[in-house]
């Protein structure tokens, strides 16, 4: 199914899933929230994605989706404790290869993989050769049993994926806090943000470390966060932002997010444009 013929600013390739919360089921998955990031951002954004018949994408209105069929959807529970999360994964859909992506979107500035679920094949990397590469890999690293309890493998068996994208992002708790990791990690890269929650992110850029501080803000929810940071610093950097400035006004956009629940936090355009004057004057 695609949604809609025109050109696209933004194109994000992953699963939307559901998650399954203390509140009852919704939408989620990067795609979701960094693709609602980049509408509000005045991007014209798509997704290639894989769900079932069971999922709603009408909160999706105004992302134009290309969808793979599969049976099921991918299914999270996540359960939040102080300083740690619980998930695991109930069901998977479709993979993703390089032949799902439409033609007429591989010309997009800006393309977001971003597997949640282990879903995507590596050969999508080469198929955007003008593209500005942004990857959050934090799904390739994941793997789970017959009970569906996640975790991760370490970082370097994508290492070659990494060194193919412009721009990574990482969560602290991806690499379990460890700098060292970061700084292996930083030798194939050349702009790699770690995103740590309401301590906001360490930015490396040009042979450079830099602690970039989120506002203090008080927290509700922070599922998507780090999808509506990472969709932020992707596109004030191809708008011509330093690193250093995206991460800053990317963490204002996060730190934003966390005081709502679900896909309610999502940035408005009306924050976005505050946030822009605030942190750029």
């Amino acid at each position: 199914m695609v949604a809609s013929d025109r050109s696209v600013d933004y194109l994000i390739i992953g699963h939307v899933s559901k998650d399954l919360t203390a509140d009852g089921p919704t939408l989620g998955g990067t795609a979701t929230y960094s693709s609602l990031t980049a509408k509000a951002l005045g991007k014209r954004a798509a997704i290639v994605t894989s769900v079932g018949p069971d999922l709603d994408l009408h909160p999706l209105s105004g992302v134009s989706i290309h969808m793979v069929p599969s049976q099921d959807s991918t299914i999270f529970a996540n359960e939040y404790l102080p300083g740690e999360r619980l998930q695991s994964i109930r069901t998977t859909a479709a993979s993703l290869t390089s032949t799902d992506v439409p033609d007429k979107w591989r010309d997009a500035p800006i393309v977001h993989i971003a597997p949640i679920a282990n879903e995507i094949d590596y050969s999508i990397l080469n198929i955007f050769p003008q593209a500005l590469i942004c990857l959050t890999p934090q799904g390739w690293l994941r793997r789970w049993g017959p009970s569906g309890e996640v975790w991760l493998k370490n970082w370097e068996i994508i290492q070659e994926q990494i060194s193919h994208a412009g721009v990574v992002v990482f969560s602290s708790e991806d690499l379990q806090g460890n700098e060292d990791t970061m700084d292996q990690i930083s030798r194939f890269c050349e702009i790699l943000a770690i995103t740590d929650g309401s301590r906001g992110a360490r930015i490396f850029w040009a042979d450079e470390w830099r602690h970039i501080p989120a506002p203090v803000t008080q927290e509700i929810d922070p599922t998507g966060a780090g999808d509506i940071f990472a969709a932020a610093f992707f596109i004030f950097l191809n708008d011509g932002h330093s690193p250093w400035t995206a991460a800053r006004l990317a963490n204002h956009l996060a730190a934003i997010s966390v005081s709502r629940s679900g896909i309610a936090s999502i940035p408005r355009s009306s924050e976005v444009k505050l946030v822009e004057r605030t942190v750029i004057e």
